[in-house]
């Protein structure tokens, strides 16, 4: 091969290298476009160094000193001493994080806490609602969540993993609203922890429909009530545990157990249709009413219990019988 022809031999095979090595245009400007976006959407991270005052709007309770209410700006409420922090705004931020067990977010009355990410707030220390708080997102409690005594509300997902006398806390007189769409107790929900007897009962009351899974219970206290809006359907999963007092008057479709064990108090199942595919159950010395005009639907497993206790039914009208269909009622001891 000559020297003319070698060298047009080397320009092609340089040419050919760099097609492969070197990457279009079009796809270098994606990569760098991608780098900068993954850029842009990293956390920024606040920590809690407050001490007085407690207000959340504050920059200089922040580490760094600023405050986190942003979409890209996650929070952490940390160290091992008896910390409060008030939420006196309402931010939308990416992640709340409550590592202090001895730490308490104080939710404000009409202040909203909107968090954005998947793991949105997760708690291991003590969070109070007040009167219209919401949080907003995903919800993770390891801890204690309280309704202290107005209406609170909580939108998104929750798990509870805490027990009592931790876990979810609603004190008489308040109501603790959810918006769903599922709950994963694996904990407790107490209703009426504190035995709260003035006129108005305390609510647990669904806004939309709502799955309790989990392997936990809710635990209804003496003049409690689990309600929901009209055509709003509280689902109970086959692991899950309703039982105590008060008045059930949500429609239901129970998969577990719903269980009188209370033998100072009776608990209602009323007002609206239930159907049954666990068990209803009176214990020992203790009562459930099921009341109303409506027909309770029971597939083939499932049953109704007076196991030592008392089941009584009856309808609501002189016309209109309540109905069972399916299943079956039973006695023993």
């Amino acid at each position: 091969m000559d020297r003319n022809s070698r060298e047009q031999s080397d320009i092609q095979s340089r040419k050919a290298r760099r097609r492969t090595t070197r990457p279009p245009l079009a796809i270098a400007l994606l990569i760098l476009t991608c780098l900068a976006t993954h850029a842009r959407a990293q956390s920024i991270q606040w920590n809690w160094d407050g001490v007085a005052p407690k207000h959340w709007s504050i920059a200089t309770n922040w580490n760094p000193i600023d405050v986190p209410d942003a979409l890209n700006e996650t929070a952490t409420i940390g160290g091992d001493v008896p910390r409060v922090v008030e939420l006196n705004i309402s931010p939308t931020i990416q992640h709340l994080l409550i590592t202090n067990p001895e730490a308490t977010l104080d939710l404000w009355g009409s202040r909203t806490l909107t968090t954005t990410e998947w793991n949105g707030v997760t708690n291991y220390g003590t969070i109070l609602g007040d009167a219209s708080s919401f949080l907003v997102g995903v919800f993770i409690n390891h801890g204690t969540y309280i309704s202290p005594g107005a209406i609170n509300s909580i939108s998104g997902p929750i798990t509870n993993e805490a027990a009592s006398p931790e876990g979810i806390l609603i004190h008489g007189p308040s109501s603790l609203e959810l918006y769903g769409p599922f709950v994963t107790n694996n904990g407790t929900i107490h209703i009426n922890d504190n035995a709260y007897v003035g006129l108005s009962p305390t609510h647990l009351h669904l806004k939309a429909p709502t799955l309790f899974d989990g392997t936990g219970e809710i635990i209804m206290g003496r003049n409690s009530r689990l309600s929901a809006d009209p055509g709003v359907i509280l689902t109970q999963g086959p692991d899950h545990t309703i039982r105590g007092a008060g008045n059930l008057n949500a429609t239901l479709i129970n998969d577990g157990v719903v269980r009188a064990d209370d033998p100072a108090f009776w608990l209602t199942l009323d007002t609206n249709p239930k159907t049954n595919n666990g068990q209803l159950i009176a214990d020992a010395g203790c009562r459930m009413d099921i009341v109303g005009t409506f027909e309770i639907l029971q597939d083939a497993d499932a049953e109704i219990l007076s196991d030592g206790g008392l089941v009584n039914l009856r309808s609501m009208s002189t016309i209109t019988p309540m109905t069972i269909t399916g299943g079956s009622l039973r006695t023993q001891n």
